[in-house]
């Protein structure tokens, strides 16, 4: 796999059509500056907070570590590199991180603060370049005293429409379907999660050419082994608010900051499944 003599290639393309040499779509030329990005990026980084339950799919896969039940604001961060030859071939990505989570409040009366601060350092895994699954596999260990101390082994896939930037039309159709399960090996339990999104993207181009609102109806729910009721199913409207940035000539926005709210209505399970999910989170 020759990724910089890629790159190199569309780079020609994206300056032969600045030239005029080559005469290219508006989101054509998007997408050759998308795919340079992907191809020299070897390293990045999340940061999140959250409020909710369960349920709510992660704008990365920087996801919360599954609780035990009821709603809760977390915190997060993770930094990912990409190792050279086998980190980017052809779609298939392959990475190796470290993240931290923890538990800023629990509306159980739950412990908080640094005593529940959560460790984990693992690899994962894309191994299809058309589809967006990911396999990975991480070891937990305790930073404050509630934490745990585990092997987690967890899959997750995604699939959707409209959630990049366009820049050939002002507003666009959006939908996106993410599921995960987790499980955790030397404690067993079994944790699963999914959810729903349909909408529409508005490109807010009085503020920013790269600032998107969308509105959209949800539905999503959990499955966790070791609750009284396993399972929650809740659905209900949301919004989220996007802004992508560091971009130059030749890679489109690399980054971005999303700020996400909706309300679920119970439709299954127990309560798990309704109340307020609300979010922000940067991906860099």
């Amino acid at each position: 796999y020759h990724n910089a003599e890629s790159a190199a290639l569309f780079k020609r393309a994206i300056d032969a059509h600045a030239d005029g040499a080559l005469p290219l779509p508006a989101q054509t030329v998007f997408g050759l500056r998308r795919e340079v990005g992907e191809l020299e990026r070897t390293w990045g980084a999340y940061a999140s907070v959250s409020y909710g339950a369960v349920g709510v799919m992660p704008a990365s896969p920087l996801a919360p570590p599954p609780g035990v039940g009821g709603h809760t604001i977390q915190s997060g961060a993770e930094v990912y590199w990409r190792p050279p030859g086998i980190g980017y071939r052809d779609g298939s990505i392959f990475e190796v991180f470290g993240r931290v989570f923890t538990t800023l409040y629990d509306e159980k009366g739950g412990p908080t603060g640094v005593d529940t601060m959560q460790g984990s350092v693992g690899v994962r895994w894309k191994p299809l370049k058309d589809q967006n699954l990911v396999l990975e596999a991480s070891r937990l260990f305790p930073i404050g005293t509630y934490a745990r101390n585990d092997w987690l082994l967890r899959a997750a896939y995604s699939n959707g429409e409209g959630s990049d930037l366009r820049v050939d039309v002002n507003d666009w159709n959006y939908w996106q379907f993410y599921a995960d399960t987790n499980y955790y090996v030397e404690l067993p339990e079994s944790v699963s999660s999914f959810e729903f999104r349909w909408g529409h993207s508005y490109r807010v181009k009085p503020v920013n050419d790269n600032l998107i609102v969308t509105p959209f109806l949800a539905v999503g729910g959990a499955y966790d082994s070791v609750l009284n009721t396993p399972g929650t199913l809740g659905a209900g409207p949301g919004l989220n608010l996007r802004w992508w940035f560091r971009e130059d000539k030749y890679t489109a926005p690399m980054s971005y900051v999303d700020l996400t709210a909706q309300y679920r209505f119970k439709l299954a399970g127990d309560s798990r499944g309704e109340g307020l999910f609300a979010g922000a989170f940067v991906s860099y």
